[in-house]
């Protein structure tokens, strides 16, 4: 989930939060810049990304009425660079309103009706103009407008000192619509949210750079509202989310760690009933030992004394041949029994020599893998040192044969020393080499 800044301090909103040309404020950061007033329950105006009560943006940006020197808001007649409330656009003589389609006269910097100005002639005075219903006061290709003592038609005019209306684009003349910095025609003054058109004389709301009916501009809070509500909502589940999500991964944690201590405890636990139990049957084994050799003497003992009763009892065998058939077969049933307890312990025996030869086998083949990595890193040792042998080996071969290269050479110079020793010497005697060696 992406947190949501504060446009003015740049911080995290948490809680509600306002909403406003597309930026979301703290509701004690959204003020009027210049008297840090709350904006949040009235209409604001938005100058250059700054934020202005109605107020201070008509003390600073606003525009004043030429006549009376108020600020304007609401309908406004616009005229030769000049702005009027409706009721402030009087006749500088009768100071009657101008109707909506009578001709307006200026004379000098004042503004004259045809009642109190009668031209000869019909002709237009300098500096008067003929305007169409709605003070339309150029009107006329033909019709002149003075401007600073310089005569303009009216596309010249417009093109140099006309208004422009924000909604259509096109030049305004007459009656005027002011919302802020913008000029609208009447009929193109429209809510930026319902549609509709404002009425003569009718509240507007500027929010931003857009004009709002004051009904829209509730509506429009009420839903930014709800819609902060509802995203509040919805942040404040996704945190519930994430904290359960969090509390289960620790659950699952403390568990895991549970279960890894008590299996630790299990594994100590059989490691020392394993121990045990092999000191009992040890004990056992100890004990058996000793209870074998016990009645293995008591039964020589009693072959001893089963043989001298049989000596002394021969003669007494008929009479008693069915006491000693009873004694017989009781004797071979123990016999069984003793025969039985005797494959037990061959058996447990026989286990424990298995053990033991596994455990000697084990010794022999770990002593055994020792001695083959002994030997490795005796041969690898070996096969270094020969390899070092050679090596040195070599260096001592090419020194010895850089020194036989080096005696011949310096054997070749004392030769041809010699050559050229004999040479000069042969010269000097006029004898040339060839002959020399035809000589020799």
């Amino acid at each position: 989930m992406t947190d949501i800044f504060c446009g003015k301090c740049n911080k995290i909103c948490y809680g509600e939060a306002l909403q406003a040309r597309g930026d979301y404020f703290h509701q004690d950061c959204f003020k009027c810049k210049a008297c840090l007033k709350d904006l949040m329950t009235n209409g604001f105006y938005n100058y250059e990304n700054e934020f202005y009560c109605s107020r201070d943006y008509q003390k600073l940006f606003g525009v004043k009425c030429t006549a009376c020197g108020q600020f304007i808001e609401g309908d406004a007649i616009s005229i030769l660079d000049e702005t009027f409330h409706e009721g402030c656009f009087v006749c500088a003589r009768c100071n009657k309103p101008f109707p909506p389609g009578v001709n307006v006269n200026l004379i000098g910097d004042d503004y004259i009706c045809d009642d109190c100005i009668q031209p000869a002639n019909n002709e237009i005075p300098n500096g008067s103009v003929h305007g169409s219903p709605s003070w339309n006061l150029v009107n006329n290709p033909d019709t002149e407008v003075n401007w600073d003592g310089v005569p303009y038609c009216e596309q010249d005019y417009q093109d140099e000192f006309g208004v422009t209306c924000a909604g259509c684009g096109g030049y305004i003349t007459g009656k005027v619509l002011q919302a802020g910095e913008k000029h609208y025609h009447p009929q193109c003054s429209r809510c930026a949210r319902c549609g509709e058109m404002f009425g003569e004389g009718e509240e507007m709301y500027l929010q931003g750079s857009e004009i709002w009916h004051p009904d829209c501009s509730d509506e429009y809070q009420r839903e930014i509202e709800a819609e902060e509500h509802d995203r509040l909502e919805f942040e404040q589940a996704e945190r519930d989310r994430e904290r359960q999500k969090i509390e289960e991964e620790e659950r699952y944690a403390r568990e895991m760690a549970e279960r890894e201590r008590a299996e630790k405890e299990r594994v100590e636990r059989e490691l020392a009933e394993r121990e045990r139990v092999e000191r009992e049957r040890a004990e056992r084994e100890r004990i058996e030992r000793g209870r074998v050799e016990t009645e293995r003497l008591e039964r020589e003992k009693a072959a001893k004394e089963r043989a001298e009763r049989e000596r002394a009892e021969r003669e007494r065998i008929e009479r008693e041949r069915e006491r000693i058939e009873r004694e017989r077969a009781d004797r071979e049933k123990a016999e069984r029994e003793r025969m039985e307890r005797d494959r037990v312990e061959r058996m447990e025996r026989e286990k424990a020599e298995r053990e033991r030869m596994e455990r000697e086998r084990e010794e022999r083949e770990f002593m055994e893998r020792e001695r083959e990595e002994r030997e490795r890193v005796e041969r690898e040792r070996a096969e270094r040192e020969r390899i070092e042998r050679d090596r040195m080996e070599r260096e001592k071969a090419e020194r010895e044969r850089e020194i036989r290269l080096e005696v011949e050479r310096e054997q070749q110079e004392r030769v041809r020393e010699e050559q050229a020793r004999q040479q000069k010497l042969y010269s000097e005697r006029g004898l040339c080499r060839f002959e020399i060696q035809q000589a020799n």
